[in-house]
């Protein structure tokens, strides 16, 4: 066995993954990455350059029109990004909501989004802050609509808005970009918008949101290919659990 692919339900991912890198295994987990900073900290010590290849599937860096889309970015240009999550409600009692087995929406998923900025960025964050609205029934790790602001410094300036209370019907995933007199708007990985003097219009019919890619992408690394490979791959999972602090203090 050369590698360990791991989609277990979300409080396990760590444990799995922390021993099989101490096995010398390569690792594939889906996400999230880690649901405390005890977690977080334990894959740290396990996740080297030049140890087992550890890759968190955050797969929508890998999409066709997100690969588009970062060609078309200036690196030396500062850029407003604001991702939009229009999602339903599911029910109280599912396992994804539980704190201790699925972390919640912004722990359980929201690594996701806060990654796909980390793409288009390039650079690391400096800073999160975090803001919900919760109703009686929920507390902050079950709440549903929340907004997370990451600082970049003179970067960038990312946020997700994250919500149950759009229409149905509504785009779930709207990702707008804003450098250099552009606009760049992608919506569902089927229609990426570049707007300047004139819009032009970039489309994938089948809204392939990268997951073939990534694992192409898995098995090139334990080749010994380490082109796309990520430098920082908790980066994601330090800014959920950054704006579940937020949130709480």
């Amino acid at each position: 066995i050369d590698a360990v692919l791991i989609a277990t339900r979300h409080n396990l991912h760590s444990e799995i993954a922390c021993a099989a890198m101490k096995a010398g295994k390569h690792v594939f987990v889906e996400k999230p990455a880690a649901l405390s900073w005890e977690q977080h900290e334990a894959l740290k010590q396990q996740t080297t350059e030049t140890g087992p290849v550890y890759m968190v599937g955050y797969n929508r860096r890998y999409a066709p029109l997100a690969v588009e889309l970062k060609s078309r970015l200036q690196p030396e240009l500062p850029l407003i990004i604001h991702y939009q999550v229009c999602v339903p409600e599911i029910p109280a009692d599912h396992w994804t909501l539980d704190p201790a087995e699925g972390g919640g929406r912004l722990v359980g998923e929201a690594e996701h989004f806060f990654d796909f900025i980390n793409y288009l960025v390039g650079a690391p964050h400096t800073g999160v802050t975090a803001r919900c609205l919760q109703r009686e029934i929920e507390t902050k790790d079950t709440q549903f609509n929340f907004i997370v602001e990451i600082d970049y410094g003179n970067r960038a300036l990312g946020t997700v808005t994250y919500t149950s209370f759009a229409a149905p019907g509504s785009v779930r995933e709207s990702v707008t970009v804003y450098q250099a007199g552009q606009t760049f708007i992608l919506q569902d990985f089927k229609v990426l918008r570049v707007s300047a003097n004139k819009t032009k219009t970039i489309r994938n019919a089948f809204g392939d949101m990268g997951h073939k890619a990534e694992l192409e992408a898995f098995v090139s690394h334990l080749k010994g290919d380490a082109t796309g490979r990520a430098s920082e791959p908790l980066a994601a999972s330090a800014i959920s659990l950054e704006a579940m602090d937020s949130l709480k203090s």
